[in-house]
């Protein structure tokens, strides 16, 4: 048996695939125990859930690591105006949050959380306009970047009564 042990979740943005195609192929056998990816855990020490009531129906995970090449395909992404979780993106938070800019207001909360559950996590709170210049002042060179109103909408108690009662209305109506 093969254990392979990495930090955060294997299967999202991980290096399992090459593994498991290796393994499959000589017949040996392995499992994948999945870990807590990196934007769960950024969501979870913020207090924020990426979709829901009163909040964009889609999230995003995406990586930058090669935005460079794929700034086209960024864009597209961007313009769904998401939720987003971005790995691999602080090192080109300038190009990142230039392509951004062009579908988000320049007051969209963003979070940088480089190290999320680690002691020595940081978490850099800021817009679109203004983190990049937070996070080279707090020094933090790598992270996850969360970019989206769920950052600091309040809780819509009324959109859930809302809710709720329709909710109730429909099951009458089976």
């Amino acid at each position: 048996m093969v254990v392979y042990l990495t930090m955060g979740d294997a299967v999202l943005f991980g290096m399992v695939w090459g593994m498991i195609d290796r393994l499959d192929k000589l017949s040996i056998p392995y499992e994948i125990v999945p870990g807590i990816s990196s934007f769960s855990a950024s969501c979870a020490l913020i207090k924020r859930q990426m979709v829901g009531l009163g909040l964009s129906h889609t999230a995003i995970c995406l990586s930058a690591h090669d935005i460079e090449e794929n700034e086209t395909y960024f864009d597209t992404v961007a313009s769904l105006k998401a939720s987003l979780a971005i790995f691999m993106a602080v090192s080109k938070i300038s190009l990142v949050t230039k392509v951004l800019k062009r579908h988000y207001p320049s007051d969209t909360p963003v979070v940088v959380v480089s190290k999320a559950t680690w002691p020595e996590e940081e978490l850099v709170s800021g817009t679109l306009e203004t983190i990049q210049k937070s996070v080279e002042a707090a020094g933090v060179q790598d992270g996850m970047i969360l970019v989206g109103e769920f950052i600091d909408k309040e809780y819509d108690y009324e959109l859930e009564r809302q809710f709720m009662e329709r909710k109730r209305r429909e099951r009458r109506n089976t």
